[in-house]
């Protein structure tokens, strides 16, 4: 009877003890996820207690911020080693936990590249900047094609105007000539843009 309860006691022990090393754990891994990512400007990749890399595109290939970040936050007690690589854009930092927090580290690194403004910047999708890059090459192609004559937005406000004219020109009187109306519409709203 007492080797079961001394069982049931050590076996407690034990779970309680994997219990607070599991919330200490979390409460660390809290902290590193809710560090705000600010994607193709500033990203969070991996970060553990007192360590914690970050990717900054703008740091490719320049040597120049690169020493000028090193040489600021150097000056910081509480950061114990940044290791910066240009090559990849990746930024290293070893801190100790106790005197500074992570947020406060993104908004050093944020201040000392320079990249305020561009995190309050609206991203634009790949595909929609691919699809403006498109429109622009048609737009372009018929003007060069054209000798400067027509270009892509002028054939479509011109093919709005026709077919809201023919529409309304061929339609039955007892009917509203609705569809018409809205195709000028759009060709008068093309032309103010």
């Amino acid at each position: 009877m007492n080797s079961s309860i001394l069982k049931f006691l050590l076996i407690s022990l034990g779970i309680n003890m994997l219990n607070n090393k599991h919330e200490k754990n979390n409460k660390l891994k809290n902290k590193l996820s809710n560090i705000p990512n600010f994607r193709g400007v500033l990203e969070l990749k991996h970060g553990l207690p007192g360590r914690i890399r970050f990717y900054a595109p703008i740091l490719k290939g320049n040597q120049e911020l690169k020493e000028q970040v090193l040489q600021q936050i150097n000056r910081i007690s509480a950061i114990n080693n940044v290791d910066i690589n240009t090559i990849t854009g990746s930024l290293l930092i070893n801190y100790k936990q106790e005197e500074i927090e992570p947020m406060l580290l993104i908004g050093v690194l944020l201040k000392l590249m320079n990249l305020e403004n561009e995190i309050g910047k609206e991203p634009v999708p790949i595909l929609k900047k691919e699809i403006v890059n498109l429109k622009d090459s048609i737009n372009l192609a018929i003007y060069d094609k054209t000798q400067g004559v027509i270009d892509g937005k002028t054939i479509i406000t011109l093919s709005l105007i026709i077919l809201g004219v023919y529409t309304l020109k061929n339609k039955n009187k007892m009917n509203v000539a609705l569809p018409g109306l809205n195709y000028i519409w759009w060709a008068y709203t093309s032309i103010k843009h």
